[in-house]
């Protein structure tokens, strides 16, 4: 039961204004002062720790995975319309007879796009499990730094964060009326003194008004070499395209002569064949991640940095002076710091 004396505030998540990268109005701080005469000191705590949970908590995820998803289902369209005006007739008019042609006719527009879509039901499903899961990974690894600045307020205010919403409810009683469900580790947690977290997936929407010079570079070294990484092993993967190709041709004609058994089949193998060749992608692009951000992190350890973007989320940690100052060779720190991250990261590994 909360006090009549506690007083309790929300600050919900303006995502609006995280869209059009508008920091200052993600949280309406002017609600800060309705917790009564917060002495000054612990004002600026309390919004150093709001700015914090800002850095690491970086909620565009949800408009990257419906920009994936539509994505997908858009270019599966032109495909069907590119089958339709130009791949269909012209297996019509070369490979099959005149009889094999007039007999397929029978399979109208509207059955092809039917079983079409039938065909692309196990992507997109399989797209759905695996963004959801993706979210669940990275909102948790957000939450784990957010509870952790949290902790360090915690004699001033009670802080808790929505993992949804990432809305705030504070009070600045000593009734804690929640509890940590995050697993926060001071081993783990005492090389930094915050950090910056985005998602390691496409569309780099990112807010730099709230970095300071140096970390404003620092993510766009980051996202230059991702995708830079990413464009070499596209481009050293054209083979796959060929293939890609091939087996699409394969199931279109079966699409077009009524095998819709094989079409199906064919499919099927497009699907296995694109999932076992995104594990080896992923694996080649992940070993050049390591290394590019291995290069990094020795080169702004200097600066007081450390940076991971080889994991499903991107971090650029602000170190504690102690690094800068421990007379230790960058190799020695990094070996080090990687290992505390990664063990962070490995805490919320559920695929």
């Amino acid at each position: 039961m909360n006090t009549k004396s506690e007083k309790i505030i929300t600050l919900k998540r303006n995502d609006e204004a995280e869209r059009n990268l508008n920091y200052k109005k993600i949280y309406d701080l002017s609600k800060i002062d309705k917790l009564g005469d917060i002495e000054p000191n612990k004002k600026y705590y309390l919004l150093i720790a709001i700015k914090k949970i800002l850095l690491c908590t970086n909620k565009y995820i949800d408009i990257c995975n419906i920009k994936e998803l539509l994505q997908y289902c858009f270019m599966s369209f032109v495909i069907f319309i590119i089958y339709i005006v130009f791949i269909s007739p012209i297996i019509k008019i070369y490979v099959l007879t005149e009889e094999e042609s007039i007999s397929s006719d029978e399979f109208n527009v509207f059955t092809k796009f039917k079983y079409y879509w039938i065909s692309q039901m196990l992507e997109i499903i399989f797209r759905l499990i695996f963004m959801y899961f993706r979210k669940k990974k990275i909102i948790r690894i957000f939450m784990h730094y957010a509870n952790n600045e949290i902790k360090k307020i915690k004699k001033y205010f009670n802080i808790k964060i929505n993992d949804n919403t990432f809305d705030l409810k504070i009070s600045e009683s000593k009734n804690l009326y929640y509890n940590y469900d995050y697993k926060i580790s001071n081993e783990d947690d005492d090389f930094y003194q915050y950090v910056i977290c985005y998602p390691n997936v496409r569309y780099y929407n990112w807010d730099k008004k709230i970095l300071n010079i140096e970390e404003e570079e620092i993510s766009t070294e980051v996202k230059y070499h991702i995708q830079k990484i990413e464009d070499d092993n596209l481009m050293n993967s054209s083979y796959i395209a060929i293939i890609i190709g091939i087996i699409y041709i394969l199931s279109f004609y079966c699409l077009t002569v009524g095998k819709l058994k094989m079409f199906l089949f064919y499919m099927f193998v497009l699907f296995l064949f694109t999932k076992i060749m995104s594990l080896v992608i992923s694996s080649k692009m992940k070993e050049k991640f390591i290394s590019k951000e291995e290069d990094m992190s020795k080169e702004y350890i200097k600066k007081g940095y450390f940076i991971n973007f080889s994991s499903c989320v991107i971090q650029i940690f602000k170190l504690k002076d102690i690094y800068k100052e421990s007379g230790k060779e960058e190799n020695e720190i990094y070996k080090l710091l990687y290992k505390q991250v990664r063990d962070i990261i490995n805490m919320y590994n559920i695929f």
